[in-house]
């Protein structure tokens, strides 16, 4: 595994964990479906942004 790769899933993994934690502190994300549910959009968040880094990096190379 590409040390970018492990940096970006470690940086994934730090995002849903801080979202479950924001969940617990604020109250108002207490169910458990508006923590998945916000947790889902932050990792589809995530995969687009790294996408898009991957296509900017390829298309930087030609």
């Amino acid at each position: 595994m590409s040390r970018g790769l492990a940096v970006e899933l470690a940086l994934l993994a730090v995002a849903i964990l801080a979202i479950f934690a924001l969940g617990r502190l604020l109250g108002f994300l207490a169910s458990l479906q508006m923590r998945l549910l916000l947790a889902l959009l932050v990792l589809l968040l995530v995969a687009g942004l790294l996408l898009w880094r991957r296509f900017r990096s390829l298309s930087r190379r030609r």
